[in-house]
């Protein structure tokens, strides 16, 4: 059975986390990260 990636693997393949950087995140990064994901589960 298929299982879909939880959030945080669909979020490491669009985000640069050596960029990124660990949590915790600012407010902007939290807003992009949000946006990262609808836009990951929508596809």
């Amino acid at each position: 059975m298929w299982q879909a990636p939880s959030w945080t693997e669909v979020a490491n393949g669009y985000l640069d986390l050596t960029q990124w950087g660990p949590p915790p995140w600012s407010e902007i990064q939290w807003v992009t990260l949000r946006n990262v994901i609808e836009l990951a589960e929508d596809s």
